[in-house]
């Protein structure tokens, strides 16, 4: 156990530890446009400071989603993938910050890519497919998401692993650590 002694007022102060360190800057954690979510982990709290001595126990939490987007084989090669959303970081009470979030993951050779979020505060994601010449699909992410139950006020965010079919009529959303799974069918 590490402690950490410091002069505070008396009143009423903000405790916001980030991990990893030199996250936060002005007492944000700012995405990027065209970056994806750090994996951040991070513990807030308001402590009352005015007795002569306070302590508080600092229990970080991970406070970003790792999605993994899987497809058939290697198929989707030559398609590019944007995920777009409404929260670009987090304030200094870790709540989500309104702005702009995009980011285009890469593929790897097994047909896969990666995209780590931030907390959401709606069902606003949206998975954009691009043949190249445009954008050629567009799915609700978020509301997918939403259908099996993810939770984005859970104390502890866990990952999630959507898997798409190489005609993009079908996306699956599956929670990892958890039993609950959707299919959808996409009508073209």
């Amino acid at each position: 156990t590490t402690v950490l002694a410091l002069p505070v007022p008396r009143s009423e102060i903000l405790v916001s530890v980030c991990h990893p360190s030199g996250m936060m800057t002005s007492g944000t954690v700012t995405i990027a446009v065209g970056k994806d979510c750090p994996r951040v982990y991070m513990y807030v709290s308001r402590v009352r400071t005015y007795a002569e001595e306070v302590t508080d126990t600092v229990l970080l939490h991970k406070n970003h989603c790792v999605m993994n987007i899987i497809t058939e084989g290697n198929r989707m090669q030559g398609y590019g993938l944007t995920v777009k959303g409404n929260v670009c970081g987090y304030g200094p009470d870790g709540t989500p910050l309104d702005g702009k979030f995009e980011y285009v993951p890469s593929w790897t050779g097994d047909g896969t890519c990666q995209v780590v979020l931030p907390r959401q505060k709606d069902s606003s994601l949206v998975l954009e497919i691009d043949d190249g010449t445009g954008v050629v699909k567009k799915f609700a992410l978020g509301e997918y998401v939403s259908s099996v139950g993810y939770d984005w006020q859970s104390p502890d965010l866990q990952d999630i692993n959507v898997y798409m079919d190489w005609n993009l009529t079908e996306i699956s959303v599956d929670v990892e650590e958890w039993n609950s799974g959707q299919d959808h069918e996409i009508i073209i």
